[in-house]
Order: structure tokens, then C-alpha cells, then sequence
């Protein structure tokens, strides 16, 4: 734990340049929703553990980035937290059904080079 708490900073640091890059690069466009950006006056603190973004042909454009090689995935199978039953958190929450059918989680691991978020990127605008 020590040795993950050392690197915090850099971390989120690094999360934080992987979601600049999403940012400048989609957020012209008007067939995505991304999210808040970054604001380092903000009181927020987003460490962006994810990079989402919401679009409404969610399924063609998963295929569409794994054909070129581009993995992007859906949050927790696909399942909001308010359809766990299981853990006593099921409540019908309309918006939040509809929101989460349109959730892409965009690669924002660590090892990530800027020309590949770049590429990702392009993918998504060229789909």
C-alpha cells in the first residue's frame, strides 16, 4: 500500500493529462458527451480512475474501435449500481437506466502514450 501511496501524485497527475487530451480532442464533437473538464481551480477532486463518455450508438462504436484494435468498455457489464439487488442497492432510477445505456469507458491506464489517446481519438471522430 505504502509503495501505490508514493506514486499517488503521479498517478493522478498523469490520469488527470490523459483526460486533457480526451478533452481537447472530443469535446468539439457533437455526437459525444464527455465529461466535466478539469477545472484545477475546482474544489473537485477527479482522479479519473475512467475516462466516459456518452454517445448514443454505443454498441456500433465499441465494435467499430475493437476492429482497429482500440479496446473501450461498458462499467460494470452494463448493469448500473441501482440494479444490484443483491447488495440492497436496486431502486428504479429512470435517468440514470437511460444515461448508463449510452456509457463508453475509454482506455486511461497508466502505460497510455499521448499518440495513442490521440489515435483513439481519431477513431472515435472518423466512426
Amino acid at each position: 500500500m505504502d509503495f501505490q501511496l508514493k506514486n499517488f501524485d503521479k498517478v493522478v497527475a498523469r490520469r488527470r493529462n490523459i483526460a486533457r487530451i480526451y478533452d481537447k480532442n472530443l469535446s468539439n464533437n457533437k455526437n459525444i458527451i464527455i465529461p466535466n473538464q478539469l477545472n484545477e481551480e475546482d474544489n473537485r477532486f477527479n482522479t479519473y480512475q475512467n475516462y466516459e463518455i456518452l454517445v448514443n450508438r454505443r454498441g456500433e462504436l465499441i465494435n467499430y474501435l475493437k476492429n482497429k484494435g482500440i479496446s473501450a468498455s461498458i462499467q460494470w457489464s452494463g448493469f448500473p449500481l441501482n440494479h444490484f439487488k443483491s447488495i440492497g442497492l436496486y431502486k428504479d432510477l429512470e435517468n440514470t437506466d437511460k444515461i448508463f445505456k449510452k456509457i463508453i469507458l475509454l482506455p486511461c491506464n497508466m502505460t497510455i502514450k499521448d499518440s495513442e489517446i490521440k489515435i483513439v481519438c481519431k477513431n472515435i471522430i472518423d466512426f
